[in-house]
């Protein structure tokens, strides 16, 4: 995202992005100007703003049962930020919204997330965000 995007929603309380390809960690690869990256997300999160991000299903190994744990840790990471998780919809195809919500609001998203549940079940379900054990040291 550019610098402007930054700036021009200082203000917001929730940012939705909607990148062409998704999120990536990195700018390697092609066409970087279709992806979202993690350290503009973590731009976002640190002046306490919440994300809501749209990513595509892709064809990588293990399906929607692997990708969403991954992008939730790999959003964690990068954003600083616990997610409360990722809404699953399966019309058409398949597609993501992670909920990744600043302190502040998490109470407020999440029960507008299930607010959105009850009334689009059964064409998405939420897959809730579970951090990975800690590693001994």
């Amino acid at each position: 995202m550019a610098l402007g995007a930054l700036e021009a929603l200082g203000d917001a309380d929730v940012v939705f992005v909607d990148p062409d390809n998704g999120i990536r960690s990195s700018r390697s690869g092609t066409k970087p100007s279709k992806f979202v990256f993690l350290d503009e997300l973590a731009d976002y999160s640190a002046r306490g703003q919440s994300l809501v991000i749209y990513h595509h299903a892709d064809r990588s190994a293990g399906g929607v049962a692997a990708q969403v744990p991954r992008r939730l840790d790999e959003l964690a990471l990068g954003t600083a930020i616990e997610p409360l998780g990722s809404v699953i919809a399966r019309r058409g195809s398949t597609r993501y919204f992670f909920i990744v919500p600043a302190p502040a609001h998490r109470e407020w998203l999440r029960n507008a997330a299930r607010s959105h549940l009850a009334r689009w079940e059964p064409h998405v379900e939420f897959v809730t965000y579970v951090a990975p054990p800690a590693v001994p040291q």
